[in-house]
């Protein structure tokens, strides 16, 4: 509809995922935004004027009780040095305001929306320092029970090494390019530290059981 109708500067905001090149083998939530991605890009072929954005791992999944799941999850699942890259949800906004207001400059261009990039531990020592005390996480014999009985969790560590691992390679030049085309839109991307100081003592009003997650629900596979 938006080539049909004309629309002048049309922003999708995707995932990151590490660059292409495992494009084809990915699926279900990630497939469908990879075939999101190439329609759009086919469109361009047609006059529509893109720009994709490629947010990382949300800081805000570190809230409340999601948030001591996905910490447990993270520090039991990954390997001590493969990094996670995160971003806050504002500075999405920010960066697409900055597409908008000039679009030229950002016409059929991927960026790649990342404020923060660490390691598990390096996560745990910048909320510390934020805030003055241990991020809440699960019990790790809890979430590697949880990753050995629920197959989406595994497949959320097993993305996130090969996401890594496809990141540091040296040949990766797509990237780095991406990533600093993300900063030349907004260069003041928040980092986990003062994500984690602005957020401290607040909490985000939401309907009781808005995601129906629950660590039963989990462990059983039905989510």
């Amino acid at each position: 509809m938006a080539w049909e109708y004309g629309v002048s500067c049309f922003v999708y905001s995707s995932v990151e995922r590490g660059g292409e090149s495992y494009d084809d083998t990915l699926t279900l939530d990630r497939l469908a935004k990879v075939r999101i991605e190439r329609h759009i890009r086919g469109l361009g072929e047609k006059g529509l004027n893109w720009t994709i954005l490629r947010p990382g791992f949300f800081m805000e999944n570190f809230e409340g009780t999601i948030g001591s799941i996905t910490v447990g999850v993270l520090k039991a699942g990954l390997k001590p040095d493969t990094t996670v890259q995160l971003v806050a949800a504002d500075d999405i906004g920010f960066v697409a305001a900055a597409v908008f207001k000039t679009p030229d400059r950002y016409t059929s261009r991927i960026l790649l929306v990342v404020g923060d990039i660490c390691t598990p531990t390096q996560l745990q020592d910048a909320y510390k320092s934020a805030v003055g005390r241990e991020i809440p996480s699960i019990p790790t014999f809890l979430a590697r029970t949880l990753i050995r009985m629920n197959g989406h969790t595994q497949g959320l560590i097993q993305d996130m090494e090969r996401v890594h691992t496809t990141r540091i390679d040296p040949n990766n030049e797509e990237n780095r390019i991406q990533m600093a085309a993300g900063r030349e839109a907004y260069s003041d991307m928040t980092s986990f530290a003062t994500w984690a100081a602005q957020r401290h003592g607040t909490t985000t009003k939401r309907e009781k059981g808005w995601n129906q997650v629950t660590l039963g629900r989990l462990f059983t596979g039905k989510q």
